[in-house]
């Protein structure tokens, strides 16, 4: 129950008047300078997205060549560890001096080692991760390029153009095709 005099029907009323108010407000026609802020969101939000493309193509640069120096080093390693098991099995079975199984182990794990690099192919990888870092790479070198020397310049119909193209170059670089990065030689 509550302290004041007003019947439910009178508080119902009230909140319907509020209401009308509150939306007779909302149907008002827009003043000037609201008009001219919704006319620079468009700008501001195509900015702003153009912004984060080009921070998320750094990160993604980054975690790329990360990729690829961890592939290149698994591949060197496994390549080193497998090829010294070999060497040292076909030692021991040439000199008979120790136990078998030392030698059948060092053979097993050497063949096991030669398995994952068959498999795993960490060489493709790397390779794989230095095309997608040179595509986030020119990717946040363009983005870049166009929000310094050429974002003012541009109509609002074109930085949306440049918006739709980033995001396209987004998501294949993020599908793995690499359209139009080639691989550095050497």
């Amino acid at each position: 129950m509550t302290n004041d005099d007003t019947t439910p029907d009178e508080t119902s009323a009230d909140q319907h008047e509020a209401e009308r108010t509150t939306s007779a407000k909302d149907s008002a026609p827009a003043k000037p300078d609201e008009r001219q802020a919704e006319s620079r969101e468009p700008a501001d939000s195509i900015k702003a997205e153009l912004d984060d493309l080009r921070d998320q193509a750094s990160r993604r640069a980054k975690r790329s060549q990360r990729a690829s120096r961890f592939w290149a080093t698994t591949h060197m390693l496994l390549g080193i560890v497998a090829a010294v098991l070999a060497l040292a099995a076909a030692g021991v079975v040439v000199s008979a001096r120790i136990d078998d199984g030392y030698a059948l182990a060092a053979i097993l794990v050497a063949a096991a080692l030669v398995l994952i690099m068959t498999f795993v192919h960490p060489d493709t990888r790397g390779a794989n991760a230095r095309l997608t870092a040179r595509g986030w790479n020119a990717l946040e070198v363009d983005l870049h390029v166009f929000l310094v020397a050429e974002y003012d310049e541009t109509s609002v119909e074109a930085r949306k153009d440049v918006l739709r193209s980033a995001m396209a170059r987004t998501l294949d670089l993020m599908a793995g095709r690499y359209e139009g990065v080639e691989p550095r030689r050497g």
